[in-house]
């Protein structure tokens, strides 16, 4: 597969796809290609800090001193491993020769851009190259393109188990998706299908950590428990209050923080945080496949997470190298048994073992390109 040429069109914002693009771009080198020109994927290192410039050399990006990359034009920011150390030249000024790629692979369909390129391909019979899509979107439902013969591959986070696994879940889409149809022209992404396992073309994709270097983690451990969380679901804040209560009870050193928009914790101090901790909680948000699901593994603290309704291809064991619940009867039971017995250890360390084995942004790639490459047997 080093021999595959893939065009990856892109928005400009940061998202997940970053990290699967740096994967390929680790793996396939100069065959993976972005379009639109993307800063974010061609930093160079200047002094110890990370930089990306516009394709006219004017300064784009910037590390700041709390790990973050920093846009101040469009004012954003993401932690630094989601960029990717490139000096290879850029040629393309104007959408490329797509006949030129072997296969087109779309990353959301988030800027007005990308949608019309996804119209271009899918209704210009002359263009044969095959398109394979990632919708990181977090949600349990595909678009109607999905049916298109052009697309052959469809890689989703969010792959459920059954339909009906999480009444809040798919009661909160809905309302989504029909208040987008009250409020938009129909197109391409309005229409949808759920996305349950089993589905021909569906490819299970989920987030990962931009690298594969294992993370340093701390030998003193002096934090019993933390939860760092946007409250982005009524379940997080449920949570919230009750580990409160919990920490009080059991006279715990715990790091609780919910956070707003803008509100951030350098992501340093919030890397020392979770390598710190014995156990950090994960639960679902907007959907159930979240970076932190992945970040305290690979931080070095122990996964403790609901059990997943999702399908994860290779996941974390329950007692094994993760700690899962249903409910809060049981988690309470189960962070008395792993942590006031200090039954974790062993966990923690099976847990960043796993991840490193199963979950870096290479393995990502390496799926993409498996995916793809059966449909060039």
């Amino acid at each position: 597969m080093s021999n595959l040429k893939i065009l990856f069109i892109t928005s400009s914002e940061p998202n997940q796809g970053d990290l699967y693009f740096k994967g390929l771009k680790t793996i396939l080198r100069s065959n993976c290609v972005e379009w639109p020109y993307k800063a974010l994927y061609h930093l160079s290192n200047k002094n110890g800090k990370l930089l990306g410039c516009d394709l006219d050399g004017k300064l784009e990006i910037e590390e700041d001193d709390s790990g973050f990359l920093v846009n101040k034009k469009d004012s954003w920011k993401t932690p630094k491993h989601f960029g990717c150390i490139n000096d290879e030249k850029y040629e393309y000024r104007q959408l490329p020769n797509l006949s030129d790629f072997d296969v087109i692979l779309f990353n959301f369909l988030r800027s007005k851009l990308q949608k019309s390129i996804m119209r271009k391909v899918l209704h210009d019979k002359s263009i044969k190259t095959p398109i394979f899509f990632i919708d990181g979107e977090d949600d349990p439902f595909v678009k109607a393109f999905y049916l298109s013969s052009k697309i052959k591959g469809y890689f989703k986070r969010e792959i459920l188990s059954s339909f009906s696994v999480n009444k809040y879940y798919i009661e909160k889409w809905f309302k989504n998706y029909a208040y987008r149809l009250l409020n938009e022209k129909l197109n391409i992404s309005s229409f949808l299908f759920p996305a349950v396992i089993g589905f021909p073309k569906l490819v299970s994709l989920n987030l990962t950590v931009g690298t594969d270097i294992p993370y340093k983690v701390a030998n003193d451990k002096t934090i019993d428990i933390s939860f760092i969380s946007s409250i982005a679901s009524p379940y997080r804040l449920e949570l919230y209050k009750f580990l409160k209560k919990y920490i009080r009870k059991r006279n715990l050193k715990a790091y609780l923080k919910t956070t707003g928009k803008g509100d951030w914790i350098p992501y340093t101090e919030y890397q020392k945080i979770l390598s710190s901790s014995k156990l950090s909680i994960s639960v679902q948000g907007a959907g159930f496949d979240t970076y932190r699901y992945w970040e305290v593994p690979f931080y070095g603290s122990t996964l403790v997470s609901q059990k997943p309704f999702i399908f994860i291809e290779n996941n974390f064991v329950d007692g094994e190298s993760a700690i899962f619940f249903r409910n809060f009867k049981e988690l309470e039971r189960k962070l008395d048994y792993y942590l006031l017995k200090d039954k974790w250890e062993m966990i923690c360390k099976n847990g960043q073992t796993h991840f490193l084995k199963y979950h870096t942004h290479i393995h990502r790639a390496k799926k993409i390109l498996e995916a793809i490459e059966k449909f060039f047997l």
